[in-house]
């Protein structure tokens, strides 16, 4: 099985910097943060907002957040994990909620396929 080729680094249109993106998953590749976040900026992408889909998921985006100055976090379940949300949960989602890091409270997007 071969490896995947790295994908070339993306030049920045002309007039785009300082840009943020407000939805990432990076838990999912913790272990390449750090050569993501050159990339990010290397695109004209400067700060991220990493977001947590559950409980789990949100904890580790709080940790890369408080671990690297250029990404924040956004904790919350998702709808499909809606289940999940108890007493714990909410705890846990208003402690995660008051760390500085934390810049939003909630998955969000258009998921009109669920349903």
């Amino acid at each position: 099985m071969s490896k995947k080729k790295p994908r070339p680094t993306p030049v920045p249109a002309e007039g785009l910097s300082g840009m943020i993106d407000a939805h990432t998953h990076l838990t999912s590749c913790k272990d390449e943060i750090p050569v993501l976040l050159d990339r990010f900026v290397a695109a004209g992408v400067e700060r991220v907002c990493t977001v947590g889909d559950g409980i789990d998921e949100a904890e580790l985006a709080l940790q890369a957040a408080q671990a690297h100055d250029r990404i924040f976090a956004a904790c919350a379940i998702h709808p499909t994990k809606a289940h999940t949300l108890d007493d714990e949960a909410k705890s846990r989602l208003k402690a995660m909620a008051a760390d500085p890091r934390c810049v939003a409270v909630g998955e969000t997007g258009l998921d009109d396929y669920w349903t």
